[in-house]
């Protein structure tokens, strides 16, 4: 984030509030607020008939016709796109600057496994529907996006990730979005059946940079192993906070850093314990680094309020003396795609310094139990600049 330089008695705008103003007590320099540049409730927001529908039939590496599980004349991939003004915020589409939300805005299907029976509303209903709905927060009426996802099929895709649902942000990236912040409600789904001891994540967050890196949240089932090493029981829901360079790109495969965190594990000074079947709100920023080389100016900032929760809980902030921290405790934590296993490494740039184009903002995507999944998410913000200062 940028500063600016302050004399002291300069009024500051102390909270959302109106009227709640206070006086910087000395000169000094201070970091500019973040700056709105989108924000929903999905009021006056229409979801559209599902198009752009492919791969065309039997050229799908998911065809029978290529040793797939889909018949050669269903498609799999499909949008369900989002129009019109927001009635409450006043926001169209992010189309223009410096989102340059272009490609996608809306809803991204994807079904490894079936395929669509028609493409159209009923056609892909035996997958996902989307909806709207009216919902309560935290005594405040919302609207809000509703995203349901059917059981995977554990006997194709034994290892999960077979299905696909996501509100999705695809962008123009000609200039990258070096340092931006998401917030948004989210009803967190009843975990405790969605995941087990194998089959163990949820992917909630992703977002990906045009081929050399990604970030990204995942709800976590800790098996026998981790919890000895958290000192929790087993079954305990937690947080999978990564970055790792597998965006789709013709680069080396690497986990840059993975971590993993249950209630009040060490190095926590706060319980990250996840409410299930409760709505929470999410916020995630990140700021990109120079390079690949530079691991001391990127970082990553994960926070969540509960209903229980006075002020924001920061789940984990990636940054260099946090990495280190994690290091000494966890040591070789980045091993998910790396031979042999590392320690993490605060990388924040990919190989290629290649700029983000895609935001999976939330969704339903990783290795589950074979049950339908509901993801409802509500009230989405987004900044350029740091808003969880």
């Amino acid at each position: 984030m940028a500063n600016i330089v302050v004399p002291a008695g300069t009024p500051f705008v102390r909270g959302i509030a109106v009227g709640e103003l206070g006086v910087y007590a000395k000169a000094g320099v201070v970091p500019i607020p973040p700056t709105e540049v989108f924000a929903t409730g999905f009021d006056g927001v229409t979801i559209n008939a599902p198009v752009n529908f492919i791969p065309s039939d039997g050229t799908g590496s998911y065809h029978v016709a290529n040793g797939g599980p889909i018949p050669n004349d269903r498609q799999y991939v499909c949008d369900f796109y989002l129009t019109g003004t927001d009635i409450d915020t006043g926001y169209p589409p992010p189309t223009m600057p410096p989102l340059s939300v272009t490609v996608r805005y809306g809803v991204w299907v994807i079904d490894h496994t079936y395929g669509f029976v028609t493409n159209d509303v009923p056609g892909v209903a035996g997958t996902a529907t989307i909806t709207y709905e009216d919902v309560v927060i935290q005594g405040q009426s919302a609207r809000a996006l509703t995203m349901w996802l059917t059981a995977p099929n554990l006997t194709i895709k034994p290892s999960g990730y077979g299905m696909q649902l996501w509100y999705a942000l695809q962008r123009s990236a000609t200039v990258d979005l070096p340092e931006l912040s998401i917030q948004y409600d989210v009803l967190i789904p009843p975990l405790s059946t969605t995941l087990s001891s194998t089959h163990r994540r949820l992917t909630l967050f992703d977002v990906k940079t045009t081929g050399d890196y990604r970030y990204s949240v995942v709800f976590i089932r800790a098996n026998s192993t981790e919890a000895v090493k958290f000192g929790v029981p087993e079954g305990t829901m937690g947080w999978e906070i990564s970055g790792d360079s597998n965006a789709n790109g013709p680069v080396t495969i690497e986990t840059f850093y993975t971590v993993t965190l249950f209630k009040q594990c060490a190095p926590l000074s706060v319980d990250v314990t996840i409410p299930e079947n409760q709505w929470i709100s999410v916020r995630y920023y990140w700021k990109r680094a120079v390079n690949y080389a530079d691991t001391t100016t990127g970082k990553f900032v994960f926070q969540m309020k509960r209903a229980t929760d006075i002020d924001w809980v920061t789940v984990w902030e990636q940054n260099p003396d946090n990495n280190a921290a994690y290091n000494v405790l966890y040591p070789l934590s980045a091993a998910a795609l790396n031979t042999p296993d590392l320690d993490n490494r605060n990388i924040h740039m990919g190989a290629n310094t290649n700029k983000i184009d895609r935001l999976f903002v939330a969704g339903i995507y990783g290795d589950t139990l074979a049950v339908p999944i509901t993801l409802k998410i509500a009230n989405v913000k987004i900044w350029t600049g740091n808003a969880t200062t």
